[in-house]
């Protein structure tokens, strides 16, 4: 669909530019069963998963998700209380940065779906300034007189606005 996943990839950079086909790929050499699993272990939201859904359950169909628990997950995950080895943990840590300098560093992810025609995004983060963490699970549903054009860009913009306006950036 875009042409910037016409190409091999690294994990790194699939993951960063959100590259459909090769999630679709990974998740169809873990499984249902294994994909399940892990969904129940994470506690990750209502996922619905069965080998008809399998390479496309986070994208469409009935799997939900609130944003409390994405913030639930994220915390389980930046404190380690999650089923993976430590390896994976430093990986993911590491893969999730997104922006860091001096003072903060913010590591999130972005996601696009289409259910029923319509169109939601998000932005599921955290940012850690000095010893503090704060984590942000931004949902958005535009509206059909939206420019689309804006969408990727609009998600990652709301949460940095909503960081700016509690006073945790500048």
């Amino acid at each position: 669909r875009l042409p910037v996943w016409e190409q091999d990839l690294l994990f790194r950079d699939a993951f960063h530019l959100s590259c459909v086909p090769c999630y679709q790929e990974i998740a169809r050499r873990i499984g249902v069963k294994r994909m399940n699993d892990y969904l129940q272990k994470f506690q990750y939201g209502n996922m619905k998963v069965d080998s008809t859904n399998l390479d496309l359950f986070w994208l469409e169909g009935e799997s939900t998700i609130s944003q409390f628990q994405q913030i639930d997950f994220l915390s389980n995950f930046y404190f380690w209380n999650l089923p993976i080895s430590l390896r994976t943990f430093g990986i993911m840590k590491r893969l999730m940065i997104i922006d860091k300098n001096d003072h903060y560093a913010l590591s999130a992810k972005t996601g696009w779906a289409i259910r029923n025609e319509k169109n939601y995004g998000w932005f599921v983060g955290y940012l850690e300034k000095g010893e503090e963490v704060y984590f942000i699970a931004t949902h958005i549903e535009p509206s059909e007189s939206f420019n689309m054009d804006m969408f990727p860009k609009i998600r990652s913009d709301i949460s940095l606005v909503a960081f700016k306006q509690l006073g945790v950036l500048n």
